[in-house]
């Protein structure tokens, strides 16, 4: 499975009945918006100007659908913008239904019928396998002998920070994998961590729209 750290996150997100956790949901959002913020950079459509707001800098890439409700929004300023005015509401909505339409089309979903209090909702799971795939990863890169990538180093980091890290690891591992994020500020691989967390922490203390 060759997706971004972005993808493997909201994959991770999704809960057991289809939803993203109410009571993470917060830090869920902040996270989502933050990766793709990275990656609209990373990708070289947009730019970050000497004033810290943000600009196109080339054509959309298709290759990156999920990314097109910021990459719209940031087209459709007349001048930089700034990402707490990214951060609204129809936007991160507009982002989650980019998700989940990812989700369904990449065929990395089970199938929850009956779902709703009307019972005539379908809703959208990630596949245990692909759940597995991606801690599996995680751990061969943390804790076994595989290079640890720093788009791997962001996943690890965005579910330390929205709070879904126990979530998959037990209570040792998750301590021991928050250790070794506290020592990699020093590596080169974490520079990418770094400025994502920042994104992140930049949305919490706004707070999701609503």
């Amino acid at each position: 499975m060759n997706i971004s750290y972005t993808k493997e996150f909201f994959l991770l997100s999704v809960n057991s009945k289809g939803n993203i956790p109410a009571l993470k949901s917060t830090e869920i959002y902040a996270s989502v918006f933050a990766g793709c913020m990275m990656e609209l950079v990373n990708t070289g459509m947009i730019t970050k100007t000497d004033s810290g707001k943000f600009a196109i800098a080339s054509d959309f890439d298709e290759n990156y659908k999920h990314l097109y409700p910021l990459y719209e929004k940031i087209a459709a300023a007349s001048k930089p913008i700034s990402m707490e005015r990214l951060f609204e509401r129809k936007s991160l909505d507009k982002i989650i239904t980019k998700f989940r339409e990812m989700l369904v089309s990449m065929d990395y979903k089970d199938e929850l019928t009956n779902q709703g209090i009307f019972k005539n909702k379908t809703k959208y799971v990630t596949k245990t396998e692909v759940v597995i795939e991606i801690v599996k990863k995680i751990r061969r890169q943390f804790f076994g002998e595989e290079a640890l990538k720093s788009e791997t180093i962001c996943l690890v980091a965005l579910l330390d920070v929205s709070g879904l890290l126990r979530d998959y690891f037990g209570k040792l591992d998750a301590k021991e994998l928050k250790k070794r994020l506290k020592e990699l500020p020093k590596s080169p691989s974490y520079a990418l961590a770094k400025e994502v967390i920042g994104y992140v922490t930049v949305m919490l203390s706004i707070g999701v729209p609503v």
